[in-house]
């Protein structure tokens, strides 16, 4: 029971920028737990509807959850996406760096 107590969800309600006539344009899901470090931010899913990408609602969606994760004093945002895809470049633009000190495995059961 100790280590549910470090996860935290966060629920925002998005402004109405993130709309387009009337239309949600994406959402993001993710927990904050806290590690020696401090608060980090695990994002689980980031999705933009399609039919609207590349207009910069990503970034812009991006950039505000970033502001709210700044009230909440977390200080890190940790991801996995594919390797050289259009998501790894949309991170890369928006200031994330590969971070080399980790390695994503997997083992089929």
């Amino acid at each position: 029971m100790k280590t549910m107590k470090r996860f935290k969800s966060l629920a925002l309600l998005l402004p109405n920028k993130f709309l387009e006539n009337d239309t949600l344009i994406g959402f993001i899901a993710g927990n904050s737990k806290k590690m020696y470090t401090g608060l980090t931010f695990y994002l689980a899913e980031f999705c933009i509807n399609n039919q609207i990408q590349g207009k910069g609602y990503g970034s812009k969606l991006l950039l505000y959850l970033e502001e709210e994760l700044k009230k909440r004093d977390i200080q890190s945002i940790y991801l996995l996406t594919a390797t050289g895809g259009l998501a790894e470049a949309f991170y890369l633009k928006n200031n994330y760096i590969v971070y080399e000190n980790r390695v994503v495995m997997k083992k089929n059961l």
